[in-house]
């Protein structure tokens, strides 16, 4: 169930127009709003209401002289939050995870922003799946017995068996297949009885492990781990066996098989073309042996292009920039600018405040590259990057997500350019 939520922004008409910021969406607690604003904590922008938006702030309240808003924390000449000050007020791990959130240079007006898809537009789609995978992870955490089916279904779509198989295998297992009796309660004129021994109806389970032709089909089966046919049992029950006490061989070959004797039993009713049973047999590990060996077959591979660097145009310079990010170290991020004769003009690499993700490192490096060319009084630029999503984000204009602050704050710096380029 969908619950609306009523954001109450409170805002010291005084402050000044504060960086933005961005929290991560995987730390959302109690809303999906991501305020764009520093000053704009959703009814928590002065540090006596206790919390930031994205997380609860357990630190106990104290009393501000000031009542200090969030946009204190942040310093306008470096841009960055007052690392003493927030250490000062919450507890290590809370200002741990304040220091981490990203701060945009430039000083933007306040704006909510859905964090639910990249574009920051709210949909009642993203709502929903956000909501349902509330819904599934509180399931999971208060079911003591899960479903088994729900192991197998993740079984069946690892295993190293053709596609086809894989698509076969789901729908005998959902009682999918075109039976008699699945057509006949479909209102397909029918008998429902198998066409094959006519003795009895033909469900998922006769079809496949109790007709005649069937159990003949399994008995050749020597060495199975259970006895597939020795009682009356849906398909699923014996995949669950196999699931639970098999190996993984043993199940690929039991839906191989299944699938063998579905094919001849087409073949027979429908084309007047059955093979014997040995056949079918064989049919079963033959598929399984070919693509096994299609699958260890060496892959060829095309040598890469040479991708070699190349001079901007005349007139022109050439912006680059990489990151690297590290779990526990700050990541670091460097820019070099070159002409059209490929000459130095100037560089730089900086240590960041604290350990970014790898998307949240190649924003802030392009950040930094259009920084300095702008400082260098550069007018007509090349900005290039490997990072792919970056470059696609701030071409597309996709303006949520993690780094969509980020984005806006780089197309808002570029708009300086007479003219500017962003390239792979």
């Amino acid at each position: 169930m969908l619950t609306s939520l009523v954001l109450h922004l409170t805002v010291d008409p005084s402050s000044i127009a504060d960086p933005s910021f961005i929290v991560d969406p995987s730390s959302i607690d109690t809303t999906f709003i991501k305020l764009k604003s520093a000053a704009d904590f959703m009814g928590f922008s002065r540090f006596r209401d206790g919390g930031l938006v994205g997380f609860h702030v357990i630190t106990p309240q104290s009393d501000f002289d000031d009542y200090p808003m969030v946009s204190s924390l942040i310093d306008v000449d470096t841009r960055w939050w007052k690392v003493d000050m927030v250490r000062s007020i919450f507890l290590p791990f809370e200002a741990s995870t304040i220091l981490k959130i990203p701060l945009n240079y430039n000083l933007p007006e306040d704006s909510l922003i859905w964090i639910g898809n990249k574009r920051g537009v709210f949909y009642v789609k993203s709502a929903y799946h956000i909501a349902l995978s509330f819904v599934d992870s509180n399931e999971e955490g208060e079911c003591s017995s899960p479903d088994p089916r729900t192991a197998l279904w993740k079984r069946i779509w690892r295993l190293k068996i053709p596609q086809k198989l894989k698509i076969f295998t789901w729908r005998s297992c959902v009682n999918g297949l075109p039976t008699m009796l699945n057509l006949s309660q479909r209102g397909i004129h029918c008998s429902g009885f198998c066409p094959i021994c006519d003795k009895a109806l033909e469900s998922t389970a006769h079809a496949l492990l109790l007709c005649d032709h069937a159990k003949l089909t399994w008995a050749h089966w020597l060495n199975c781990p259970f006895e597939i046919t020795s009682s009356p049992r849906d398909l699923v029950d014996v995949a669950l066996d196999f699931n639970e006490n098999g190996s993984p061989l043993d199940l690929e070959l039991f839906f191989a098989l299944a699938w063998s004797i579905w094919w001849n039993r087409n073949q027979a009713t429908h084309e007047n073309s059955g093979i014997n049973l040995d056949q079918v047999w064989e049919r079963a590990n033959r598929l399984l042996s070919e693509y096994k060996n299609a699958c260890s077959l060496p892959t060829l591979s095309l040598a890469p292009s040479p991708s070699a660097w190349q001079v901007p145009p005349l007139g022109v310079f050439k912006i680059n920039t990489d990151g690297a990010a590290s779990d526990g170290y700050p990541s670091c991020i460097g820019v070099a600018i070159r002409d059209y004769r490929g000459s130095l003009l100037a560089a730089s690499s900086k240590i960041l405040a604290a350990p970014f993700s790898a998307e949240i490192t190649e924003a802030l490096v392009l950040q930094e590259g259009v920084l300095l060319a702008l400082d260098l009084g550069i007018s007509h630029a090349i900005i290039e990057s490997d990072a792919l999503s970056i470059i696609q984000a701030i071409t597309d204009g996709v303006l949520g997500g993690v780094v969509g602050h980020i984005v806006q704050n780089i197309k808002d710096l570029s708009s300086s350019f007479s003219w500017c380029s962003f390239q792979l």
